[in-house]
């Protein structure tokens, strides 16, 4: 199930310091999408290749070996709305997989769940940053999102998994976009995954978002230049 797109060769539009990718998108989405594009964001001060991607589409959608749910760690059923999303699409699966989660899962980890089901879906990293009842400043919630990523990202580096697919971070609609995401990158960069040559696909349907997104990729890189 591993997406070997990233290291495919197809056009690339260089943009400020990033490129967009549009040769073989169908390899990133399982259901490509006549509107898709894909954002490749660029290392420019690292040779070892794979990256962070940024996907307009659907991240239910994409092509890469687990996806990121968010949950409150709290108690069973307390989840993300993409969580949420997923119930919806597949009941049933979504089920196998919280069925093996043991509670409660501490704010700012992650877990790894395996599960054959109907669903495109092998693996899924639930990563515990929704909290519903401790009250965080913006900095302790950007802290969270560190945490649980990072997390997210070592587990992937031991357990073999080379790519993963998230929406950005935002902890329950708690931090804008551009602050998730910027956290999110400069987690990224110190991962052992991404020393290990891995992707993390940011995956986002709204088109404003999703230009925010890549607005503040341009400017972190340009910050790094």
């Amino acid at each position: 199930m591993e997406s070997r797109w990233p290291g495919e060769s197809g056009f690339c539009g260089l943009l400020g310091g990033g490129a967009y990718n549009t040769g073989r998108l169908d390899r990133a989405l399982r259901h490509s999408r006549p509107s898709a594009i894909a954002y490749t964001a660029s290392q420019t001060t690292d040779r070892q290749g794979p990256m962070i991607q940024l996907l307009h589409a659907d991240v239910l959608d994409a092509h890469a070996g687990a996806l990121l749910l968010t949950i409150d760690g709290q108690a069973k059923g307390l989840r993300g709305n993409l969580a949420h999303a997923f119930q919806r699409r597949w009941p049933e699966a979504y089920e196998d997989f919280e069925s093996q989660l043991r509670f409660p899962v501490p704010l700012g980890t992650a877990v790894r769940v395996d599960a054959d089901t109907d669903c495109p879906w092998r693996t899924i990293l639930f990563v515990s940053t929704l909290h519903h009842v401790e009250t965080l400043d913006t900095a302790g919630k950007l802290a969270v999102i560190q945490r649980a990523l990072g997390s997210a990202l070592h587990i992937a580096a031991r357990t073999s998994l080379r790519t993963l697919a998230t929406a950005p971070m935002k902890g329950g609609w708690r931090l804008t976009t551009p602050e998730a995401y910027h956290t999110m990158y400069e987690t990224w960069l110190g991962s052992p995954l991404h020393r290990m040559g891995g992707a993390l696909l940011v995956c986002c349907l709204d088109a404003t978002e999703y230009q925010s997104l890549v607005d503040e990729h341009q400017r972190l890189v340009a910050r790094r230049i």
